[in-house]
């Protein structure tokens, strides 16, 4: 399944240079396909080989460096998974202030948030992220009953112009996230 995924990743690259998946997408069934086919193979990444490898296949779509699943313990931010396209073997981890995350956001908003160039962008001027991540895609994950316990979110730290594309593949597979996410909480 790993070298497929870097065969994918390649492949994926290759097209991405070429422009946004979605922008090039040109009617709605053909999008609908698409978005359907991401999340089969996001889901089969998933039962398989766990949210590592679920977070680098959704990483390897964008031109983002971070894929990451986060879960609200105000005051902290907790990591469930974290996918580093720099270091992909590496499992990260981590707890930090949630006020300093752009999550913090998705949370208090209790829906998507995007930045694509926190240095243009007069929402996060004050917001302690904004040195340190320029760009930002995120959804919450909600539980049962509709509540937002979390976020799934690409990030980082150059600027990634129509970062708001992501939100649809976000959108789309965080009911899975927020599953597999709740159920290792069991």
């Amino acid at each position: 399944m790993k070298q497929a995924m870097e065969l994918e990743r390649a492949a994926i690259s290759r097209r991405e240079s070429q422009g946004s998946a979605l922008a090039r997408i040109r009617t709605p069934a053909a999008e609908s396909e698409w978005l359907d086919a991401t999340v089969r193979r996001f889901a089969q990444y998933l039962e398989a080989d766990g949210l590592h490898a679920a977070l680098g296949y959704l990483n390897s779509r964008t031109r983002f460096r971070f894929t990451g699943a986060y879960r609200f313990a105000p005051p902290l931010l907790c990591s469930i998974g974290v996918f580093d396209r720099e270091n992909p073997a590496l499992i990260l981890s981590a707890e930090v202030p949630m006020e300093t995350t752009y999550c913090s956001i998705v949370a208090a908003e209790r829906g998507s948030f995007v930045v694509d160039d926190s240095g243009h962008d007069p929402r996060v001027v004050t917001h302690p992220s904004r040195d340190i991540y320029a760009a930002y895609c995120g959804v919450p994950l909600r539980d049962a009953a509709g509540e937002p316990f979390g976020t799934l979110c690409h990030f980082d730290p150059r600027p990634r112009i129509g970062s708001a594309d992501q939100t649809v593949v976000l959108d789309r597979v965080a009911p899975l996230v927020a599953s597999y996410s709740l159920g290792l909480a069991n």
